[in-house]
């Protein structure tokens, strides 16, 4: 109850959220109460898995295709300037091709997002080597 409709709306769409497990009547009755939010998918005991009314995507800013692997993200398809994904920023974060790298502050999330400047229309992204 401490954010406003919007904000909630905002960390789910910027997490990515697709789904939440609720069990607290205060959570429920709270995700409810925001016209078209959530719908109830199954009900287990008291837990309610409820699906969130959203289109799922990868990107915050521009548009793709993404694959995930252990330490591998492979974009394709990428179009727009910047690229900001909805992924966190990890040191050491490298592109093959060599593409402009930068970590994006969002919201108050105290861990970056990653931001591609000039990206090619597909890359790969991992930690090291």
């Amino acid at each position: 109850g401490a954010i406003s409709d919007a904000e909630l709306r905002n960390y789910l769409s910027l997490y990515n959220i697709g789904a939440i497990a609720a069990f607290h009547p205060a959570s429920l009755q709270r995700l409810e109460a925001i016209p078209g939010l959530v719908t109830l998918d199954q009900r287990i005991g008291a837990v309610h898995l409820l699906k969130v009314n959203q289109a799922l995507n990868w990107f915050i800013q521009g548009q793709g295709k993404v694959k995930a692997r252990f330490n591998r993200l492979e974009l394709a398809g990428l179009t727009g300037n910047p690229i900001i994904l909805k992924y966190h920023w990890v040191a050491g974060l490298k592109s093959e091709p060599a593409a402009q790298l930068e970590p994006v502050q969002l919201a108050d999330d105290p861990i970056p997002f990653i931001k591609i400047i000039d990206p090619p229309p597909a890359l790969i992204l991992r930690v090291g080597r």
